[in-house]
């Protein structure tokens, strides 16, 4: 639904949405909605879908009295960071970034003869797994499309270091086709410090990024931190706890094994059906 506001309003300017019938006034530099919809107001919500198992389907149909939809995608969640570097020594540290949450789209449909007719094409995208992006979700009909990108994994140590590392978490995933179209939350930056940073021979510490969220929040995969240490131990993030959130970075110190890459979380479909 998109609001084609006149270019150049004066103030008191009355505007009437053609697809809704909505009135707005220009007030004070801003247009303010001054009537609800004629078929909104006597529109309520009686039945909401969730699609979580990723893949796609071909089955939803709407409600033959359904008037208008609102219909959320949420892309799925990027792997946490790990190591792929060889271990070497004492005092040496990697780490990895958290993953990037799934975009989130989300808009209102007119539920047409024309859209109840079309076969409904919807994708659940997967989790991010094994240092993976998240999968893409998106839904189609002939008359609207949506698609929400699965957020990057987040990035990875190459090489066990002495020094400081700092790798970037995954990128949000992109949207496009809603009224509302929201990135997903980038993933956190992991931090790791070798010996020569912490000035202590044969010592490492570090923390591995959280991961990031969709717009609908929740709980992202944790990034593994341990503290100044002289022995050997790897930990690996935490996996994301609900849908759209990246996995947490992993973190490896004093050349223990890599730390192994955190799952994110599948993406979501959430149709609200209106009557």
């Amino acid at each position: 639904m998109a609001f084609n506001f006149p270019s150049s309003p004066v103030a008191g300017q009355v505007f009437t949405d053609a697809a809704t019938g909505v009135q707005y006034v220009f007030t004070n530099g801003a247009w303010m909605q001054t009537s609800a919809s004629p078929a909104l107001v006597l529109a309520s919500p009686f039945k909401r879908t969730v699609l979580t198992t990723a893949g796609t389907t071909t089955n939803f149909q709407y409600d033959p009295t359904t008037l208008y939809a609102d219909v959320e995608v949420v892309g799925g969640g990027g792997a946490g960071g790990y190591s792929t570097g060889p271990t070497s020594g004492a005092g040496l540290a990697v780490c990895g970034g958290g993953g990037g949450g799934g975009g989130y789209v989300k808009k209102l449909i007119q539920v047409t003869d024309a859209v109840r007719a079309a076969t409904k094409t919807i994708l659940v995208g997967a989790a991010g797994t094994g240092g993976t992006a998240g999968g893409g979700s998106s839904y189609g009909d002939t008359v609207n499309a949506m698609s929400a990108n699965g957020g990057s994994p987040g990035g990875s140590s190459s090489a066990w270091g002495n020094n400081t590392q700092r790798i970037y978490g995954g990128l949000g995933g992109t949207t496009a086709g809603g009224d509302i179209n929201i990135p997903g939350e980038h993933g956190e930056t992991g931090t790791c410090h070798g010996a020569t940073t912490e000035s202590l021979a044969g010592f490492a510490s570090g923390v591995g990024g959280m991961g990031g969220r969709s717009a609908l929040g929740g709980q992202p995969g944790r990034g593994a931190a341990i503290g100044t240490i002289s022995t050997p131990q790897s930990a690996s993030g935490s996996a994301a706890g609900s849908a759209g959130c990246g996995g947490g970075g992993g973190i490896g110190l004093n050349s223990a094994a890599n730390p192994n890459s955190s799952n994110g979380a599948a993406g979501i479909v959430i149709i609200t059906e209106y009557r």
